[in-house]
């Protein structure tokens, strides 16, 4: 099992955003199988002033993300890499080496009526988890 980092920074509108993200991922990374990064988004309410969640719908949230690591865990083609909370927002970020495979697990793990908006791009070397790796 892996362990994770964490830490906060300021996003370029100055609200603040906690990271974590999954260490010991360099056999991962070096396998060159997961060359696909998916963004899911997951957009909450927040009447705090810094658009963090309170403490119940953080609670939604870490649940979620739970059902989805361990859905995605189900097989070996796609990894939850890093998770963003912040500015009115959750965001995974898996990578991913069979795309159709991973949108199956999320649709698995989150309800349909939980709105999601979900980007993909390709990121063969990993370079978006290696910049928030390395700025721990």
């Amino acid at each position: 099992m892996n362990k994770w980092f964490s830490y906060k920074f300021q996003d370029e509108d100055d609200h603040t955003v906690m990271v974590r993200g999954k260490e010991r991922l360099e056999n991962e990374i070096a396998s060159g199988k997961f060359k696909q990064r998916l963004e899911i988004s997951c957009f909450y309410d927040s009447d705090e002033a810094d658009f963090l969640p309170n403490e119940e719908v953080l609670s939604d949230l870490d649940l979620l993300e739970y059902d989805l690591e361990k859905e995605l865990s189900k097989g070996t083609k796609s990894i939850l890499a890093l998770s963003f909370t912040g500015a009115r927002r959750r965001v995974w970020y898996v990578y991913t080496e069979d795309v159709r495979s991973a949108i199956f697990s999320i649709n698995m793990a989150i309800a349909p009526e939980v709105e999601l908006q979900i980007i993909h791009e390709p990121d063969e070397n990993w370079e978006f988890y290696k910049k928030f790796y390395h700025s721990k």
